[in-house]
């Protein structure tokens, strides 16, 4: 199948008509350069960026600079219905107050203004040894199926903020790449292993585990699945917004 990376790829360069291009309502998910930068760091990189927007990061290596850099390689794309890359656009540094140099995060600033810089980015991150990208959405699957990431919240990766067992991560994340990022294969192998065999049962001696994975972790069902669940048992469909879902 298509590799996790190529699916990466198509959506941070999408453009077209929304209604006509599904890739294309990625830049409808949210308004702004800056909501850009924040929404594809934390997706794909697993890093929260929108704390390096006033100052810089406290908590991490973020500057205001990798911030409104990388603000700045969304500055051009207009997300209306027909999303496209204008021929101009700037995003304003605050400390500056000048426009905000394109840069790929915590690594090099990007010069060549006639140059949609969003293919420097989606090369840089989705190279094979990208330090961010694999262990984010290895980490996210990992989250899905045990309840807890190796790091949580999934999308809070720092070196102040680190995974519980860290080789585990580093070896699913180097896998994941040698599989050419397909996500099925790691989704069995996290699925067939023992701590996602282990049961729900509590002993004396781990009943207040959250962490290690001594026990399965008892989940509730999210808001929308379980509002669903309701609605299919009572025979009566939800109404959201005055429409049946």
């Amino acid at each position: 199948g298509v590799g996790y990376d190529e699916n990466a790829r198509t959506l941070i360069l999408a453009t077209g008509d929304t209604h006509k291009v599904g890739p294309a309502n990625f830049y409808r998910t949210v308004d702004g350069a800056r909501e850009h930068a924040e929404f594809v760091s934390e997706l794909f990189m697993g890093s929260r960026l929108r704390c390096a927007n006033c100052h810089n990061h406290p908590l991490d290596k973020w500057t205001q600079d990798d911030y409104h850099g990388l603000a700045s390689i969304f500055s051009k794309i207009e997300n209306a219905r027909i999303v496209q890359v204008r021929a101009s656009g700037e995003v304003i540094h605050p400390r500056t107050r000048e426009p905000a140099v394109a840069r790929i995060p915590g690594e090099c600033f990007l010069v060549d203004k006639t140059q949609d810089g969003r293919e420097d980015l989606v090369e840089w991150l989705t190279a094979g040894d990208n330090p961010y990208f694999a262990k984010a959405i290895v980490n996210r699957l990992w989250s899905s199926l045990m309840g807890r990431g190796l790091v949580g919240p999934v999308d809070d990766m720092r070196d102040t903020n680190p995974a519980t067992h860290p080789k585990l991560l580093n070896r699913l994340a180097e896998d994941f790449v040698a599989s050419g990022y397909q996500l099925r294969p790691m989704l069995k192998r996290i699925a067939s292993s023992a701590t996602y065999a282990r049961s729900s049962n509590k002993l004396p001696g781990n009943a207040v585990d959250d962490r290690y994975y001594s026990h399965a972790l008892r989940r509730p069902l999210e808001a929308a699945v379980l509002a669903d669940a309701i609605s299919d048992v009572l025979k009566v469909p939800a109404q959201y917004n005055g429409t049946a879902r």
